[in-house]
């Protein structure tokens, strides 16, 4: 008996909880959705190369806005518009690259022969893309998943270790660095100039590698 009344509680919690959350999502001022998708139109209007995903939590006149963004002109227009509706409003917006988690290292470049990029940070979530040893990317948020842009401006999600994490000094040196570029469609590095040697990694047709 106990333990049903226990669950029968919880459940009324997780309930409650869940039904706060909706009706806090329920209640955005239509004026507020307006210039919000006003302004991804105007600054983001295509998120497959730049990010304007927004949310809101409405409790009276405090607004805070969460979620992320790559357009610092988006963020500053959504602040300053939602504040001249008279509105008090929570900051919680984060602007990407986030360079405080990822310690300055807002580059990098992919360091597997053959990188899958997706759409979410997840294996069976749809593939973007793919991208291929040597190319230099900007890493946006780092975690398990990293979520980065590439030289085309392609946002997508990749496993973190399929990513060397770069300084912007360090990036720099790459990109100018004198490069060897892979034109068989399949092959190998070793450790040493010799093929008995130990193997370092595959690499295909378009791999970069640095000549040192």
């Amino acid at each position: 008996m106990k333990k049903f009344l226990f669950l029968l509680i919880f459940s009324f919690a997780q309930y409650a909880r869940i039904s706060a959350s909706d009706q806090n999502t329920k209640n955005i001022p239509l004026e507020v959705t307006g210039i919000s998708e006003r302004i991804r139109k105007q600054y983001v209007p295509d998120n497959r190369v730049a990010l304007f995903d927004v949310d809101y939590v409405v409790s009276g006149s405090l607004i805070i806005i969460k979620g992320v963004t790559t357009s610092p002109q988006a963020k500053s227009a959504l602040l300053s518009g939602i504040e001249q509706m008279n509105y008090e409003v929570k900051d919680s917006l984060q602007l990407l690259p986030d360079s405080i988690s990822l310690e300055g290292r807002t580059f990098g470049v992919v360091n597997v022969s053959v990188c899958n990029l997706r759409v979410a940070p997840d294996y069976s979530s749809e593939m973007a893309t793919q991208a291929l040893l040597g190319m230099p990317v900007k890493q946006l948020q780092q975690g398990e998943w990293c979520r980065i842009q590439t030289p085309d401006n392609y946002i997508a999600w990749v496993q973190s270790m399929g990513i060397f994490p770069m300084t912007k000094s360090e990036y720099h040196a790459w990109n100018s660095a004198e490069k060897i570029v892979v034109t068989s469609h399949y092959g190998f590095t070793h450790e040493k100039p010799d093929v008995a040697s130990q193997t370092v990694s595959d690499v295909v047709s378009g791999s970069r590698l640095k000549w040192e």
